[in-house]
């Protein structure tokens, strides 16, 4: 995100109508068009329901953005996920999972 103020959209998946995997889209605050967009793994995880700017994590003056995946499972456990994302490059940095309480 730069300093037009990009904006990040989340378009969680509606399993319930065969949607695909959720994705974010990242746009230019300047002209509208996709800087970047990423995909969810899984239609049923709700990929891109939440969204926070992280800023620069990773200490390479690149921005981050968290993304939850609140149904993602692992192993039949839908215990959810949160995706750190590296905005200009589109890379997945790390996944977090939660746990069922």
């Amino acid at each position: 995100m730069r300093a037009t103020r990009d904006v990040a959209a989340g378009a969680p998946s509606d399993p319930a109508h065969g949607a695909p995997p959720g994705a974010v889209l990242v746009l230019s605050g300047a002209d509208g068009r996709v800087l970047v967009e990423f995909s969810g793994s899984s239609p049923a995880d709700g990929f891109g329901l939440a969204l926070a700017f992280l800023g620069d994590t990773g200490g390479d003056a690149q921005p981050e953005l968290a993304v939850g995946a609140p149904f993602a499972s692992d192993g039949g456990r839908r215990d959810g996920r949160v995706d750190e994302l590296s905005v200009p490059g589109g890379q997945r940095l790390r996944s977090l999972r939660g746990r069922d309480g």
